[in-house]
């Protein structure tokens, strides 16, 4: 493995120099209010959509529907659809609706936390005011959570406690379990001086192993963002290791960063981006003394960073219209980002504006912050649904519940569970509950939490009764073959669809009478003809789809390579079902190809327990369905027993071995599927 030197680099630039100390409705803006006066050359994304480069200096509220990014005002024509399954989160791929409702949904909270902290996960400081607070914590702040395709597991790093990283991990992303080091030691690393906020990235696209896994964290001494790297994510550099960390300041090198910066990654760009929490004085124009904003800064090496001063820039500021009424402007507290299908998804962590966090009044509630969702179409430009804005995606749960208050984003956290047509996104957040057991002693408690929503569910296209209909924009894709897949509910009702060519002409075959209505419930279902399941003649052509829904509501569309229903677009935070971050494994009627550098596409859990003497439970997971072998051999390579063999369905199994007939010692179970095995060991114990 090889080891990289760390150099401190400086993030410079700060908002006062880039806006030139506007006033309040120019830093409230729409998109573009504070440009530069020099033009900017662009730069063409992959999928068609011009940009600046380097984004114009803009400091700006959240779109509220008066205004747009530039590629919704003038989308790129066609509109390449290579990548991705295609979301109608905004109006970019619609020319025309009728008789449709565009609905936007909110994630459904589970009902308990997944992790709470222990009596030892704590802290505990006297405010000015005398009030003693005692802190417990174990949640991502934002860390992060993964389904780990290195590791085959859900894996979330916590804060747990002032001053620790921890990492819990599971195998079904709901029941968790804390990981630990050679030592047993559950802290897998400490920063003496005090933590705060951090990010923890998994990075597929690194050739240096010894850095796969990114984290940084916020120290409260130095008010620095320090960085560091791991080959497994479990074990990491001492804090006091030179050589293995880097520090980043949010402005000048004088100026320290904001203790909830955190950073991304955008890979339709191949680049990082740290989210830099700042403030801003606004009291010449009525505001408060000082509001959380953020900065943005990009770099194609997250190390060294040498782009960073270049793209250092004002960015975003919450909306007027985010506050919750009590008075006082809401604030954009966190945002997190990670790439979904073919957009980037942020979440915004914003603060309503509620003066209840005043502990020192005596009351107790949390914070009042919730996690609003926002979506990209070039990683810069964020917008959301102006109808929805004081309707939170992920809000607080009801007064001294566990969740009472302090939503606030996970980096990465958005993963992928669930048979292929009817699969979910587990969105995973951290949340507090606050409770005053003496009028001079508050009680802490910070959790994680889970959020479920239907794949793609983030926005429909609804309709009733009466017929609704859908026009896209000019489309085109490069695949050698193309099958068209849609996430609908049409249970009750129907989806067709017919191809339109440039000239508004439908193409021979492809009309809505001859295809075959579609009446289901799924999360990927391919659409199909009376003579045919192919779009492929439409391969590199500019033609239009139209839908036509009765009682049904339409979430995306794709155009995929293969008959599998891969989507080529970016998976989150993975899930147990893909082999790494974006969906490209291809099945047709020749086989199964996937990009061999990514995990298999099976794994052999961990038994338990283990050792063990009457009997251990195995588990194994197959992402497609698959003809396999499961057997128990002994270290002379004899077959002992075997658990599990013939063809098995895409999911997890379990298997028991009896302990009985099986003398003591060590032991190899072997799964084996298309040439491919996988081993584990396993003890029989006296």
């Amino acid at each position: 493995m090889r080891r990289r030197k760390f150099v401190a680099q400086t993030i410079a630039g700060t908002v006062a120099a880039v806006t030139g100390g506007l006033g309040l409705p120019n830093v409230l803006g729409a998109y573009g209010s504070v440009r530069n006066s020099s033009p900017r050359p662009l730069q063409r994304l992959h999928n068609g959509i011009l940009l600046p480069d380097p984004f114009p200096p803009v400091l700006t509220a959240f779109l509220d529907g008066s205004t747009l990014p530039y590629y919704l005002l003038a989308p790129p024509s066609p509109i390449l659809i290579n990548v991705g399954r295609q979301l109608f989160v905004d109006d970019f791929l619609i020319e025309s609706s009728h008789n449709l409702k565009h609905t936007f949904h909110q994630a459904e909270v589970h009902p308990e936390p997944l992790i709470s902290p222990g009596d030892d996960e704590v802290s505990t400081f006297v405010r000015d005011s005398g009030l003693t607070v005692v802190s417990y914590f174990a949640a991502p702040y934002s860390d992060g959570v993964w389904w780990d395709a290195y590791q085959r597991r859900f894996r979330a790093w916590l804060l747990g406690g002032p001053n620790a990283l921890k990492l819990a991990e599971s195998d079904d992303g709901i029941e968790w379990r804390r990981a630990t080091l050679r030592n047993g030691s559950e802290i897998i690393m400490e920063v003496p001086q005090g933590r705060d906020s951090g990010a923890v990235w998994i990075d597929f696209q690194t050739d240096d192993e010894s850095a796969r896994y990114k984290m940084s964290h916020f120290n409260f001494t130095d008010k620095k963002n320090w960085l560091y790297t791991s080959h497994d994510g479990l074990e990491w550099p001492s804090y006091w290791d030179p050589a293995a960390r880097t520090a980043h300041y949010s402005s000048k090198p004088d100026v320290p960063t904001g203790d909830r910066t955190t950073f991304f990654r955008d890979p339709f760009r191949k680049k990082w981006v740290w989210s830099l929490r700042d403030v801003i004085d606004l009291r010449e124009s009525g505001g408060l003394e000082f509001n959380r904003v953020r900065r943005y800064a990009e770099t194609a090496d997250l190390i060294g960073m040498p782009e960073a001063t270049a793209a250092n820039t004002p960015w975003m500021i919450a909306h007027p219209d985010d506050d919750d009424g009590a008075g006082k402007p809401a604030q954009l507290y966190n945002v997190d980002a990670i790439a979904y299908e073919s957009l980037m998804v942020f979440m915004l962590t914003i603060w309503t504006g509620n003066e209840r966090l005043d502990v020192d009044t005596g009351t107790a509630a949390s914070k009042s912050n919730a996690v609003h969702v926002g979506f990209s179409r070039d990683g810069f430009h964020v917008s959301r649904p102006s109808a929805e804005r004081r309707r939170p995606f992920i809000g607080p749960g009801e007064p001294e519940s566990w969740n009472e208050g302090n939503v606030q984003s996970v980096a990465a956290g958005i993963t992928i569970v669930g048979p292929e047509d009817q699969e979910e996104l587990f969105i995973y957040f951290s949340a507090r509950e606050n409770r005053l057991v003496a009028s001079d002693r508050l009680e802490r408690r910070g959790r994680m939490g889970l959020a479920r929503l239907r794949r793609d569910g983030f926005a429909s296209l609804d309709a009733g009764e009466d017929r609704g209909m859908l026009t896209t924009r000019l489309l085109r894709f490069d695949h050698a073959d193309g099958f068209l897949f849609v996430n609908t509910d049409a249970r009750g009702g129907e989806l067709r669809v017919e191809v339109i060519d440039e000239n508004w002409i439908v193409v021979p075959g492809l009309s809505l009478d001859e295809c075959i209505p579609l009446t289901v419930d799924s999360t990927r279902k391919m659409v199909a003809w009376t003579s045919t399941q192919s779009v492929g003649r439409m391969r590199g052509a500019r033609f239009r789809l139209r839908f036509n829904l009765r009682s049904a509501r339409l979430f995306s569309f794709w155009v995929s390579p293969g008959l599998k229903g891969s989507s080529n677009g970016f998976l989150a935070a993975g899930g147990p079902g893909y082999l790494g971050y974006q969906d490209n494994v291809v099945q047709s009627p020749t086989g199964i190809s996937s990009d061999s550098s990514l995990p298999a596409p099976f794994a052999l859990l961990s038994n338990a327990p283990n050792p063990f003497s009457d009997e251990t439970r195995i588990r194994y997971r197959l992402v497609w369905p698959q003809t396999i072998e499961l057997s128990v051999y002994d270290l002379l390579g004899r077959r002992v027993v075997t658990l599990d063999k013939g063809d098995r369905q895409a999911g997890l199994h379990e298997v028991r071995l009896s302990g009985a007939g099986l003398a003591p010692g060590v032991y190899l179970c072997r799964l084996t599927s298309s040439g491919r095995e996988d081993t584990i060991r396993i003890v029989r114990s006296r």
